[in-house]
């Protein structure tokens, strides 16, 4: 459990996983603010595609967004969730 409120971004791939660790993070006193899937230009998941994970978030009743990422890959990674987080006074 968190002492104080902790804003969050969930990062969601639509799996079980995904859905686990958003279960965890209610429980422990998290924040969810939204979900963020990072995906290349043309993404082609093999495991939950797109527009499935968008339906998730819908039913989830939370902003999703999906983060281009392109090489060098851990600056897109870093780039998108700083913004995010100063966006949305993030902090977790």
């Amino acid at each position: 459990m968190v002492d104080t409120v902790q804003n969050a971004a969930m990062l969601w791939t639509g799996g079980k996983d995904s859905a686990m660790a958003l279960y965890e993070a209610d429980q422990n006193g998290y924040c969810v603010r939204c979900l963020v899937t990072f995906a290349p230009p043309e993404p082609d998941f093999l495991a939950h595609p797109l527009s499935f994970i968008k339906m998730q978030a819908q039913a989830l009743a939370l902003p999703h967004y999906v983060l281009p990422i392109n090489a060098p890959f851990e600056q897109s990674y870093e780039t998108g969730l700083r913004r995010l987080r100063d966006e949305m006074g993030l902090t977790a």
